[in-house]
């Protein structure tokens, strides 16, 4: 049965060049369960599909903390209308 991958974009922060990008880009696609990651160095974005069968966030970030960088916190709020 095939995988059902899920998607996974997040912040990162401590890369300071494009080599930085590229060697955390390896990390995460050679990490296991990952089908394919991309990191963007500009953005300081990383975007992860990932069978969750075989990995899980908490993995994925302590690879990222391994590469020598961390996953930015990220807040959001939102207003919510005509709550009763």
């Amino acid at each position: 049965m095939p995988a059902k991958l899920q998607r996974l974009e997040f912040a990162i922060e401590g890369m300071t060049c494009g080599a930085c990008s590229a060697r955390l880009q390896n990390v995460l696609n050679d990490a296991q369960g990952v089908a394919d990651a991309a990191v963007n160095f500009a953005l300081e974005r990383a975007v992860v599909r990932f069978d969750s069968n075989r990995t899980n966030i908490d993995t994925l970030i302590k690879a990222v903390k391994r590469a020598g960088f961390n996953v930015g916190v990220e807040t959001a709020s939102y207003h919510i209308a005509n709550l009763r």
